[in-house]
């Protein structure tokens, strides 16, 4: 399961423990991670930023399950 928090992380944890299994620091507001499947391959998306006018640039955020990039730096 996955988690955005207001201050700015993503969190991914075990669906049976609850326990935390990887966080980043993704930016302000994350919302709605969704999880999907492209060729047996498994990503996560979330939005971040901006939600109403902000002075925030939203950004879509997408990682890979067992991906190896480092994220690129806020804005």
């Amino acid at each position: 399961m996955f988690a955005g928090w207001n201050d700015g992380r993503l969190s991914a944890c075990d669906a049976a423990t609850g326990e935390e299994l990887w966080e980043g620091e993704i930016g302000p507001s994350p919302v709605a991670p969704i999880t999907y499947a492209v060729n047996g391959r498994q990503y996560i998306s979330v939005m971040t930023g901006s939600q109403g006018g902000g002075a925030v640039p939203a950004r879509i955020w997408t990682f890979a399950l067992d991906g190896d990039s480092e994220a690129p730096g806020q804005p």
